[in-house]
């Protein structure tokens, strides 16, 4: 007989633990059992079972003051629910917080919501606490942004990011920018919140001439001093040179590109008018790669970048 190895892993814990899983992958359990109307298995998590007892009240309620009673039975999923689909700053700073590592009692203390509505919220829809080391996971899943993804990030992705990458001092300072709040008094904090602001949107562009030189000149206006204090700076000079230098360039290879899209756009009719296509099929052209990427071209704008102001649209998100 050939020996057979079991695991000692509980079905629960390799649900936690599988790579492949999204923060809120306990809410999407839940709604795949209410809508399969399966009841949770008894290895579920006791909150999966909270929030599916919830679901199942709220669907059989059928006026709104049985919706109410419900939602007076089962307030901390309730809670959790509203701050979910309200999406504003509150939600935000809560998940940038969790992320930072801060425990429920300390986050509860700054942002004025009950301890138990927090553990219920971060195990419904930002499950996160148990895999703090996890970093590539976290900031594929839990932060989203990539090089390239050609926007600037929200409020709620850029804390997220600096709390990941710098932890929960540089999230103060960028959660009270936005408040306006007194605490923590930090020199110069409104440039140093728009800094931060600025390096998590420069991680985010990707690598085209326009967006280099975006980036370029808000380092230029963010990072060296101001001009009227260091109008004859070396490094500002320099930096302004290069600026201008990756601009002109930048200028001339859109001016040649573009003539040589129009000529080959001639070249193309002309070609087309003498060998029109047979019985509705694509023309030979189209059939090769060349034709393929030319008519993708065509349909996209490649200047389409960034502006130097995107990264400091993110607090009116």
């Amino acid at each position: 007989m050939v020996a057979t190895r079991t695991s000692n892993i509980t079905a629960r814990d390799f649900q936690r633990m599988s790579p492949f899983r999204k923060p809120d992958s306990m809410w999407t359990r839940t709604m795949i059992l209410f809508q399969n109307r399966k009841r949770p298995e008894c290895w579920e998590d006791p909150t999966l079972k909270l929030a599916f007892d919830y679901i199942r009240a709220m669907d059989a309620a059928d006026s709104d003051a049985k919706r109410a009673n419900v939602e007076r039975r089962i307030p901390d999923v309730a809670a959790a629910l509203g701050l979910q689909v309200e999406a504003g700053p509150t939600r935000d700073e809560l998940e940038a917080r969790l992320l930072a590592g801060e425990s429920f009692d300390a986050i509860a203390g700054k942002i004025h919501l009950p301890m138990r509505v927090i553990e219920v919220y971060e195990k419904l829809f930002y499950n996160v606490s148990e895999s703090l080391r996890a970093t590539d996971w976290l900031a594929q899943e839990a932060v989203g942004i990539y090089v390239g993804m050609r926007r600037a990030p929200t409020r709620g992705e850029t804390w997220k990011y600096m709390a990941l990458a710098a932890g929960p001092a540089a999230l103060d300072m960028l959660v009270a920018d936005f408040h306006g709040r007194e605490e923590p008094q930090i020199p110069d904090r409104s440039r140093l919140a728009q800094k931060a602001r600025f390096l998590v949107w420069e991680s985010t562009i990707g690598f085209s001439l326009p967006e280099t030189a975006a980036v370029l000149d808000g380092y230029l206006a963010l990072f060296l001093p101001p001009q009227s204090d260091a109008e004859d700076s070396p490094a500002r000079q320099e930096l302004k040179r290069l600026v201008e230098r990756l601009q002109s360039f930048v200028d001339l290879w859109a001016t040649a590109v573009a003539g040589r899209e129009a000529e080959e756009r001639a070249v193309y009719k002309a070609k087309r008018k003498s060998h029109p296509s047979n019985n509705g099929r694509r023309t030979a052209h189209k059939e090769t790669a060349h034709g393929r990427e030319k008519n993708q071209a065509e349909d996209q704008n490649p200047f389409a970048g960034f502006s130097s102001e995107g990264f400091q649209n993110v607090n009116s998100d």
